[in-house]
């Protein structure tokens, strides 16, 4: 316990901000009545679903960890961050920057190294926390040199099972400080207040901050009013007696000066180019990922080695014991037991070099028989819009029986722009309105090639790409170079010079003048 350092996060849902003298209600309402003046026209705000600007309240649980596993693990100390969405966008570097400094001010006897050499940090794998990403890795590798930690655990929770996340449990506590409450922003000055008035989503204001950028500073002071009275609001709740601590959201400089951490380990790493394509190609984060790190689906972790010849670990040497360092492994995953149709405990596993070909989650895809209820909408004359899936980024088609209203629209925006959906996962939970009536295939995964109606889709056309991995346009192989096949295909789908270097050949369908081929005896 003295040696480990358990941090449980999540970023609570978006909380509607409207603009100047609209407020928008939060979308808490308890069961009891509201409190309301005497005169007046009581309680008034527009409807949640219509609003641009927001907040995130950021939640970091430090939980004390108990001598027993029966015993609860909901003791701790709760902190949160609230951060205005359009202007300080929740990021994986953004979530260790802030994380790293909420150690260093609390766990810290010097201010900079973490008193405990083992951190497990424990998320719901949203888009910002989801350790399948190399910038998610990238964040935690600047974490875990940041801190000077012998081990950083990440754990993502299972699809549907964030439950288990004890972060969860500040939410309902966070609920209650915005029961019946509604907020709004501040004007901006009358030029840039004019131009926001045309804004009708979040990446049409960011696109404005960008083509503007003298905007934000004010955009940041109209949102100080309302992160200040739900901040205010939060200090005044507790979890089982320990008091709720405010944090403050980290600036661009501090970001800046945390990303450097990792440049130890690539030079030529740089902070606006954090996209998959240019990890990939860095070569030295590369090496210390394989060196030092496992990955899975669900786990990413990072320790340190002994070996005299590692550039890293020379210079930062063990912090602990070399019997307690001796006894620290990766944490295993699941697998069966042999002959029986169980899972190993723990015990037998932990030490063994981790392996997920028994995961649930890695079987085949379980949505085979969901897909076959829904085949009279799974067709191309059916497909409203394309989705990105937030882990193999390849577009996947959208269907609905009708065609998408103007609220319809907007929630799959929200869906997209929250980057939650992944291969094979429904668009909306069971809870939703929308869950069954706006859909996509479920039995594909991310190794799935794109489907057949992304292509032959009656109702909307889209962009060219890559049949075998989705890759744009710029990327594709040019017609002539495969065009006698169209001589004898009626359908010759794109294929990009990637996956031609692996020997993949374009994806054909309905052969030319097929009947008048003798058939094979």
């Amino acid at each position: 316990k003295h040696l480990v350092q358990y941090a449980s996060v999540d970023d609570k849902a978006i909380v509607p901000i409207g603009e100047p003298d609209l407020p928008i209600s939060t979308g808490v309402r308890g069961h009891n009545l509201s409190i309301v003046p005497l005169q007046g026209p009581g309680p008034v705000a527009l409807d949640h679903d219509f609003h641009v600007h927001g907040v995130v309240p950021s939640v970091s649980f430090f939980v004390d960890i108990p001598q027993s596993s029966a015993d609860s693990f909901y003791r701790g100390k709760p902190f949160v961050c609230c951060k205005d969405k359009v202007t300080q966008p929740s990021s994986p570097l953004r979530h260790s920057t802030e994380l790293c400094s909420l150690v260093r001010k609390n766990f810290s006897r010097d201010g900079h190294t973490a008193d405990n050499p083992v951190l497990i940090i424990v998320s719901d794998g949203g888009p910002d926390h989801r350790i399948t990403y190399l910038s998610v890795k990238v964040a935690m590798l600047a974490l875990f040199r940041a801190l000077d930690l012998d081990m950083v655990i990440c754990v993502r929770t299972c699809p549907y099972q964030s439950w288990t996340n004890v972060a969860e449990r500040v939410m309902l506590t966070l609920n209650l400080a915005l029961m019946n409450v509604s907020l709004c922003r501040s004007a901006l000055p009358s030029e840039y207040e004019t131009l926001m008035k045309s804004k009708k989503t979040l990446t049409e204001v960011r696109e404005l901050i960008m083509c503007k950028p003298e905007i934000k500073p004010f955009l940041l002071d109209a949102m100080q009013g309302v992160v200040c009275t739900m901040t205010n609001r939060f200090s005044h709740m507790e979890i089982k007696d320990e008091a709720f601590h405010i944090a403050i959201p980290a600036s661009d400089d501090e970001i800046s000066e945390h990303f450097e951490h990792v440049r130890f380990i690539e030079p030529d790493l740089r902070l606006d180019k954090l996209n998959q394509e240019s990890l990939a190609k860095s070569t030295n984060l590369q090496k210390f990922i394989e060196k030092h790190c496992f990955c899975s689906k669900y786990f990413f972790q990072v320790k340190k080695c002994l070996d005299p010849s590692c550039f890293y670990c020379t210079q930062h040497s063990v912090r602990m014991s070399e019997s307690d360092f001796a006894l620290l492994s990766f944490v295993p995953l699941p697998l069966k037991a042999p002959n029986q149709d169980r899972y190993s405990g723990f015990d037998d596993l932990f030490g063994q070099d981790p392996d997920e070909k028994d995961c649930p989650s890695c079987q085949k895809a379980p949505g085979e028989v969901t897909d076959q209820k829904a085949k009279d909408i799974l067709v191309s004359a059916k497909v409203r819009a394309v989705i990105t899936c937030g882990e193999c980024l390849k577009p996947r088609c959208v269907y609905s029986r009708t065609k998408l209203s103007v609220t319809e629209q907007a929630k799959l925006t929200d869906v997209k722009e929250s980057w939650l959906y992944t291969c094979g996962s429904s668009l909306f939970p069971p809870s939703s309105e929308f869950h069954g009536t706006i859909i996509a295939r479920q039995s594909i995964t991310c190794a799935s090639p794109i489907e057949t109606s992304y292509f032959s889709a009656t109702l909307v056309h889209f962009p060219p790409v890559c049949y075998w991995c989705g890759g744009q346009e710029e990327t594709l192989v040019k017609d002539d170079e495969y065009g006698h096949l169209s001589a004898h295909f009626q359908t010759v789908h794109a294929i990009c010079f990637l996956c031609k270097a692996e020997g993949k050949m374009p994806f054909t369908r309905h052969p030319l003048n097929a009947a008048k081929r003798p058939r094979k005896s």
